[in-house]
């Protein structure tokens, strides 16, 4: 299956499926290219089998979360951006100190145009 040339390809991590398919749609018409996991391990499996240029993530989902993903890209692909959904307000008892600093974080629930915003800005950045 090829890919145009300049899709970025975006990993989205969630749990929820009514959340999947609507970010899934909400930056399939931005020009991205979405692929999903609904749990950790499926998530590993594809940051190991494609070339992903963005980690869009929840936090908190059954059995391995966001921050035992978070562990794995950072330490496999140090350079991936990672970002962070999540409506927790105690955070950093979820994310370790060192990791904190290199995630975006966003809060839910989400707003389209500025996580759009702030995905554009990490891949164009990324690009150049």
């Amino acid at each position: 299956m090829g890919v145009s040339e300049g899709k970025h390809k975006i990993l989205l991590v969630e749990d929820e499926l009514d959340t999947v398919r609507g970010l899934s749609e909400l930056l399939g018409e931005e020009g991205f290219l979405v692929l999903t996991a609904t749990n950790v391990a499926e998530a590993v499996k594809l940051l190991t089998e494609d070339k992903i240029d963005l980690v869009l993530t929840d936090l908190r989902m059954p059995g391995a979360g966001g921050s035992d993903l978070i562990r794995e890209a950072n330490e496999r692909f140090p350079d991936l951006p990672v970002f962070v959904m999540t409506g927790c307000p105690d955070i950093d008892r979820y994310i370790e100190p060192q990791l904190a600093g290199q995630l975006e974080l966003i809060p839910k629930p989400i707003d389209c145009q500025t996580l759009l915003t702030r995905v554009r800005s990490v891949l164009s950045v990324q690009a150049s």
